[in-house]
């Protein structure tokens, strides 16, 4: 009995010690589980943090909700939209009146048409000059107030309170647009135009305003005082549309089938119905539009944000090389759809290159000027630096500036290889014509700021060089042309102007000499300045230790101490500047 009760026992001890270890283990699992969580828990955390993220930037934006209330506080915006519904009111009366003289049904079915494009004209007027208005103050208003540094303090980020701004724009925009509505329905219903194409166009609308926000944005948040932001954003505006309309002049076949209409704001009823063929495959043109235009926002807001936040190296670097490679795959995209015949589609794809790099004219005053009033990322570090062309330094503006013509040439060298088998022979030949002419513009920056050492005011006079480089010559070789040439065309006073090998009629050969000698006057330029700046940092310098008083115990400045060490011959030397400093 006792043998077989120990023997029972045993199995006993055994069952008991196995739910302890099973607990154990148990213990031991949660604990991992717990320490490494599954994929599953991490991909809802993650969308629930995303979700959250998104409703409080596009839902529920304080930004957005506090401009949309200043925007309607008073009578000021009742009294707008009623000169606005006015004016439109009387244009749409003077064309319907003139619609309704006619008997002729096809005269009077192109008068309809005609109808329905000068009343989105009129809309694309109206929103080129509300909407950089409304943005280009938008962030100044904060800096005068003092209060953006708060407005980053508080649990925001620079892209939430950049949208928060856009959100309100756009906002603004649409009520534009559906006070319109009734109008442009009058359009419809004489048959000038369909609801699709109505819809579109005012979707495209909606779009160019959000991209003239962000460019205003970009400017607000760059300069200090409105009437600047102001001039710089409509000079941006008024290039962007100039611009565009050229590329869709470029691009298209004669149908007007570009997506470059859809990004003006003056031409986009050309693309509302329209398709690009991409690959052989049609795509409407706004959904191209749509995309490039949103890349364009991205990238500015980009820039916006970084200006108004001090980023670190490797967030101005990454932006600053998605700029260079958006670039280049823009100008791929331009010279791919270039369909010209391929005799004359070498100068062409060239001038689209040429144009496209015209944006820099605003670009290169807040990237190669430097001033000793400014931050440090804005002083004086050198006149090239290869590493400076990621990081923002004026050392870096140079190689910036070349790597951005660089990208545009190799991406219209793609294009073309794309549409036309080849890469056009005159490309190159541009290339160094777009190098001589940026390095000229990027010489006046350095000069401007060896003269003057402040960097707003260098920017300024930087920014009147070249339009005065640009624009001034031009009535003088005209005058010169109709008195020698007899007005019979550009002649030789033409070839003097820097624009010459961008007119009606350009040469290739004339675009490489002209890119030759302006990159000499410009090295020549940038050589002066950087001897002009050594000397008037000298003078500041021993101007500065000279000045140093006695100090107290009768110990000398520390100019004196360094002239009482040297030897007679550098004493003597240190003398004779001292009496012509004295003198």
């Amino acid at each position: 009995m006792n043998e077989e009760q120990f023997r029972f026992e045993e199995p006993a001890s055994d069952v008991s010690a196995g739910p302890k270890e099973e607990l154990a283990a148990e213990h031991q699992s949660n604990a991992s589980e717990a320490a490494e969580p599954s994929m599953a828990s991490k991909w809802k955390e993650a969308t629930a943090r995303w979700a959250k993220e998104s409703s409080l930037t596009y839902l529920s934006n304080p930004a957005a909700r506090r401009d949309f209330v200043v925007q309607f506080r008073g009578n000021r915006s009742a009294w707008l939209f009623g000169i606005y519904v006015l004016a439109l009111g009387v244009v749409s009366l003077f064309e319907y009146y003139k619609i309704s003289g006619i008997i002729d049904p096809m005269w009077q079915r192109r008068e309809m048409e005609t109808f329905e494009e000068v009343l989105f004209v009129s809309l694309a007027l109206i929103i080129s000059l509300v909407t950089p208005a409304l943005s280009a103050t938008a962030i100044l208003a904060e800096k005068q107030r003092k209060s953006i540094d708060l407005v980053f303090v508080a649990p925001i980020r620079p892209r939430t309170y950049l949208i928060g701004k856009i959100l309100a724009s756009y906002r603004y925009t649409w009520i534009l647009l559906a006070l319109s509505l009734p109008f442009t329905a009058m359009s419809v219903i004489m048959g000038g135009a369909s609801w699709g194409d109505i819809i579109t166009a005012y979707f495209l609308l909606s779009l160019q305003g959000v991209i003239f926000t962000s460019i205003g944005l970009y400017f607000s948040s760059m300069v200090e005082k409105v009437f600047s932001a102001l001039i710089y954003t409509y000079a941006a505006v008024i290039a962007y549309c100039y611009a565009t309309l050229l590329l869709g002049v470029l691009t298209g076949t004669g149908t007007l089938n570009s997506f470059w209409f859809g990004l003006n704001p003056f031409s986009l009823l050309q693309a509302a119905g329209s398709f690009t063929n991409v690959f052989g495959v049609p795509i409407p043109n706004f959904a191209i539009a749509t995309a490039v235009g949103l890349l364009m926002i991205r990238i500015v807001l980009g820039a916006a944000g970084n200006l108004l936040t001090a980023p670190s190296r490797p967030e101005r670097a990454r932006l600053r090389g998605t700029a260079i490679l958006s670039f280049g795959a823009l100008a791929a995209a331009v010279a791919s759809q270039t369909a010209i015949p391929a005799y004359e589609g070498s100068n062409v794809l060239s001038l689209a290159m040429c144009l496209l790099l015209a944006p820099l004219v605003l670009v290169v005053p807040f990237q190669a000027c430097y001033g000793l009033d400014g931050e440090t990322a804005n002083k004086p570090n050198g006149m090239f630096k290869l590493k400076g062309a990621l990081t923002g330094t004026p050392a870096g503006a140079l190689p910036f500036i070349y790597s951005i013509i660089g990208a545009g040439a190799a991406g219209t060298a793609i294009g073309a290889l794309i549409s036309q088998g080849s890469v056009p022979s005159s490309l190159p030949l541009y290339t160094v014509y777009m190098v001589g002419v940026w390095t000229f513009v990027w010489s006046l920056a350095r000069f401007a700021s060896s003269f003057l050492q402040g960097l707003k005011a260098s920017r300024a006079l930087q920014f009147l060089l070249t339009a005065g480089a640009v624009g001034l010559p031009i009535p003088i070789l005209m005058w010169m042309d109709n008195e020698v040439g007899g007005g019979m065309g550009p002649r030789f006073p033409w070839s003097l102007s820097m624009l010459s090998p961008l007119m009606s009629s350009p040469q290739a050969q004339l675009a490489f000499v002209h890119g030759l000698v302006w990159l000499a006057v410009g090295g020549l330029i940038a050589w002066w300045s950087e001897t002009n700046l050594a000397k008037r940092m000298n003078r500041r310098k021993v101007a500065k230790m000279s000045s140093q008083p006695v100090l107290a115990g009768g110990t000398m400045s520390p100019l004196f101490e360094q002239f009482g060490k040297r030897s007679p011959k550098a004493r003597g030397k240190n003398r004779d500047n001292l009496g012509d400093l004295g003198s």
